[in-house]
């Protein structure tokens, strides 16, 4: 196994963070004394509950270092920087990043990941025309009630508009939250009721709701070219692999 140089954690919830006992497996498949801790990077507001619930790994398995928004992050070689994002009041320490991996020749190689979000606190300049952008996609159609604080792709749309990626944008955190018209299932308590749907400008008619990947895929590409959302729209799938090379 190789040993990562670093670990980025956006937030405190625990469904991004409870995996780093899983380390262990690295520091294992070394003699002791060739071990050295590995950098774990997180806002000040995600390690209060980073430490009190690895408090045990500090010094042993990973070092603590802090990810202060605007400010690349110091000793790792890939030039990556936090930014701002609202996820909620549960998870108020929550940030993205934008990473820069210099290519030579005066050309880098940009990638902002947002994680969970419902939108950017605070835009940094690192945030426009990246190669590529990942991007939430909870539901298609923002909900009438936010209540989890993630993000639509109705409303991603504006972000992509925005900082238009040179490569693509993927979509990921598919959920199956929108409310499927006729479907018995749309009184549970995660599906929610839309705001506005998106509708097709021409005949004003909402979208039907995608229940699949590949219904996904050409709904998200038939709204992208009706909205003139700028270049390719992927959506993700299990197993997905992609060369950033």
């Amino acid at each position: 196994m190789t040993r990562p140089d670093a670990v980025i954690i956006t937030h405190e919830h625990g469904d991004h963070y409870l995996g780093l006992d899983d380390l262990l497996a690295f520091r294992r498949s070394v003699p002791p004394e060739a071990w050295a801790p590995i950098p774990v990077y997180a806002t000040e507001k995600s390690w209060q509950s980073l430490e009190a619930r690895f408090g045990y790994l500090l010094g042993s398995l990973i070092e603590k270092r802090s990810a202060m928004p605007g400010i690349p992050l110091k000793g790792i070689r890939t030039r990556i920087t936090p930014f701002k994002t609202f996820h909620g009041p549960s998870a108020s320490g929550s940030v993205g990043y934008a990473l820069e991996d210099d290519r030579g020749a005066d050309a880098a190689f940009t990638l902002v990941y947002t994680s969970d979000l419902v939108r950017v606190e605070e835009e940094i300049p690192e945030l426009s025309e990246p190669d590529v952008l990942i991007v939430q996609s909870h539901w298609l159609n923002e909900p009438l009630r936010n209540k989890p604080n993630h993000m639509s792709f109705q409303r991603a749309i504006d972000y992509i508009k925005t900082w238009r990626p040179k490569i693509a944008t993927y979509l990921v955190h598919i959920s199956d939250a929108d409310q499927v018209p006729g479907d018995p299932c749309n009184n549970f308590l995660k599906k929610l009721e839309p705001l506005s749907p998106l509708s097709d400008p021409t005949t004003g008619e909402p979208y039907p709701i995608p229940t699949c990947q590949d219904e996904w895929q050409r709904s998200v590409d038939r709204i992208c070219l009706d909205h003139d959302v700028p270049g390719r729209v992927l959506v993700a799938y299990d197993g997905m692999m992609i060369s950033l090379c």
